[in-house]
């Protein structure tokens, strides 16, 4: 799995490679749920749509990845 916290040319490499990417936070508190914009913004820099993110899926679709 790739953290979007890279820049968007290595999201696009790593799609291109076949990796898991999720988006996420990092946050080690509440107040840091906000910087999923970043997160969300960077992924869209390298054009990755929803079918590209694990964790804008279905909980099944989560869970079998980690089966």
């Amino acid at each position: 799995a790739v953290n979007v916290f890279g820049t968007h040319h290595v999201l696009s490499a790593a799609r291109k490679a076949g990796c898991t990417i999720s988006v996420d936070t990092d946050a080690h508190a509440s107040a840091g749920l906000g910087w999923m914009r970043f997160g969300v913004g960077t992924a869209r820099r390298a054009w990755l749509t929803k079918d590209d993110i694990l964790n804008t899926g279905s909980m099944e679709r989560v869970k079998a990845f980690f089966a």
